[in-house]
């Protein structure tokens, strides 16, 4: 039985609401970080807005925004026993 790969599917607004908010923090525009992303203008404005379904398009979308892609995708994650300060 051949083994197939699934892709993971990580994909909300606030992943690209974050995302928006770095680009712009960073002073970059959407048709820059689209270029360096390698996709249209259009496409960039989709993803900023429902983020992505590829763990490696959130990777890369990382990496162009320099920022961790857990964070990206996720958001602040609370540590189960930590002290709250």
């Amino acid at each position: 039985m051949p083994m197939t790969t699934k892709r993971a599917k990580v994909c909300n607004g606030a992943m690209g609401r974050r995302g928006r908010a770095r680009r712009e923090e960073l002073g970059v525009s959407m048709k820059e970080l689209a270029l360096r992303l390698g996709v249209v203008s259009q496409r960039m404005s989709q993803i900023e807005l429902d983020g992505v379904e590829c763990l490696g398009t959130v990777r890369r979308w990382a990496a162009a925004l320099d920022m961790d892609p857990v964070y990206l995708a996720f958001g602040p994650r609370k540590i189960k026993g930590a002290k709250q300060s």
